[in-house]
């Protein structure tokens, strides 16, 4: 280019576009793009994550699956053959299970097994043919009688009843020991024991909040008796409700 045509070219630029060019920026310019470019930017970075997250998940194979299962089988068949182990993974349980199913369970072969009641519910009559006869106070309700076989010792006979809210039973058992054994089956922690005469008999008297025993033998008749009283029980109740029930076999003089 020559110099004539330099010239011809600078003159030829217009003088407003020159000014606007060289002009100075405008502050508010200069602070709307700093604000605008980085929520340009965080907003760019939102719309890529969600593309990559929208992406539907790819399902496992059929060898993948099993080669990531396939340490935690081995691991639970180390501990049991059987796969019943509570930390086996359940699809190993379920392989164990079809591989080896139970067995169904066969009734004929099953041994038989015989679960012998102690206890035999008897009738008033029947109870007194086997012991002997009692005299029950006139307001006792809901009498029960049976019997207790025991191995290896005579059996227990019992006469259960309820006076109110109390409840009573008394016991008997054809025994030949020499010692006085608690035929009860009452416990206690740290009762009141104090010894009452009773019909020429020695018994022994137990209270403790408010329950009561009374323990006594007839060597002669080869027997042990015992009553016992849930609630509001002293020795005299005790002792007067034994007189009671000895009274019609003519074991006291009442």
């Amino acid at each position: 280019m020559n110099k004539q045509k330099f010239i011809t070219f600078q003159r030829s630029i217009d003088e407003e576009l020159l000014e606007e060019a060289f002009a100075p920026k405008s502050a508010a310019s200069s602070v709307f793009l700093r604000r605008v470019l980085p929520l340009a930017a965080c907003l760019c970075i939102v719309i890529a994550a969600g593309l990559v997250f929208a992406q539907p998940a790819r399902r496992k194979s059929a060898s993948e699956s099993y080669s990531l299962a396939a340490p935690a089988m081995a691991e639970s068949a180390s501990v049991t053959a059987a796969g019943n182990s509570p930390e086996a993974p359940a699809a190993f349980r379920m392989e164990m299970e079809e591989a080896a199913p139970a067995a169904a369970f066969d009734e004929a072969s099953a041994p038989a097994v015989a679960m012998v009641n102690p206890m035999h519910v008897l009738s008033r009559e029947e109870w007194e043919a086997l012991a002997f006869p009692v005299c029950l106070p006139d307001s006792a309700e809901d009498v029960f009688c049976y019997s207790l076989e025991l191995p290896d010792a005579s059996p227990v006979y019992a006469i259960r009843f309820y006076i109110g809210t109390a409840e009573y039973e008394f016991r008997m058992q054809e025994t030949s020991a020499d010692i006085m054994e608690d035929v009860s089956g009452v416990y206690f922690t740290s009762p009141e024991v104090s010894e009452i005469d009773l019909a020429g008999l020695t018994a022994e008297a137990a209270v403790e909040n408010g329950t009561g025993r009374l323990l006594w033998q007839d060597a002669s008749a080869g027997s042990i008796f015992s009553l016992y009283i849930s609630e509001n029980a002293s020795p005299e109740l005790l002792l007067e409700t034994a007189q009671l029930l000895l009274s019609e076999a003519g074991e006291s003089d009442n």
